[in-house]
């Protein structure tokens, strides 16, 4: 998914798929929001609901539905 997107947008995306795991979920969220760039928040939830949705369970940060 990342693969086709533009470098910066996959660097600013990993920074917020990285601080999920340092700062938490709200946190991320609120950075994410306040970027202000539907896209960037768009893919940014896209990869929440795979891969990621997983680790974060796995380590605690979320609860499994």
């Amino acid at each position: 998914m990342l693969e086709e997107k533009d470098e910066k947008t996959q660097r600013q995306i990993k920074i917020l798929i990285d601080l999920i795991f340092a700062k938490g979920l709200s946190h991320t969220l609120k950075v994410a929001e306040h970027l202000d760039n539907p896209f960037i928040l768009g893919e940014f939830y896209r990869n929440l609901t795979g891969d990621i949705y997983n680790e974060l369970v796995k380590r605690k940060k979320l609860k499994s539905l």
